[in-house]
């Protein structure tokens, strides 16, 4: 599949599938997985997209999902809310923020993975809390997994580290924070980056 880009929803996104036939498949997905937590979310994020057959970037949700059974409702949400999931019905939906631009596809994915969790197999019990860092952490790894970045990296290999960030960020699909936080988790941020992070930092103290 050839992903379309995220901003091209402009209207309410109908699923593919029915409510009921992904509730199959998440049951699916999650009954091999005894837990699931932040020691494992990055292989149950890779679990996830092998089983589903997602292997090119970027992995937009705005087309994938509809096809999961997913009916996606761009609008005007409050300005700190980014996206919200419900059941109605035979429909899952997800409304998100037509404003979110290159942060939508994080959003996305980060509340399918909170429709996951609502599953009566999914195996593990979460806070809010819990629910809420493992849906980011679970978007991330959909997005931008650990293998891809660091191969994609090392081929683009040119020294301009704001060149370099805007680069991935428009091959994975995400905005360019969200590419820069990831270099930084993964020990590929440039030096200058973390030099400057430093003294900001030291300021603050």
């Amino acid at each position: 599949m050839t992903p379309d880009t995220p901003s091209a929803a402009s209207s309410p996104t109908r699923p593919a599938a029915s409510a009921q036939d992904l509730d199959t498949l998440v049951g699916r997905l999650v009954r091999p997985w005894s837990s699931i937590g932040f020691r494992n979310i990055a292989a149950f994020a890779g679990y996830f997209c092998r089983k589903l057959g997602l292997r090119a970037i970027p992995r937009d949700p705005v087309r994938l999902l509809p096809l999961l059974g997913v009916r996606l409702e761009p609008g005007l949400l409050p300005r700190d809310v980014k996206a919200v999931w419900c059941r109605t019905g035979a429909e899952y939906r997800i409304g998100y923020s037509r404003h979110l631009a290159g942060r939508v596809s994080l959003a996305l994915w980060h509340e399918l993975f909170e429709i996951l969790a609502s599953h009566p197999l999914f195996p593990s019990r979460l806070s809010s809390r819990e629910r809420e860092r493992l849906a980011t952490l679970f978007a991330v790894h959909v997005m931008m997994p650990e293998e891809q970045v660091r191969r994609q990296a090392a081929e683009l290999g040119h020294p301009l580290r704001m060149n370099k960030s805007r680069v991935l960020a428009s091959r994975f699909g995400v905005s360019v924070a969200a590419m820069r936080c990831r270099l930084r988790e993964l020990g590929l941020e440039h030096p200058a980056d973390a030099a400057r992070r430093a003294i900001f930092r030291g300021m603050k103290e």
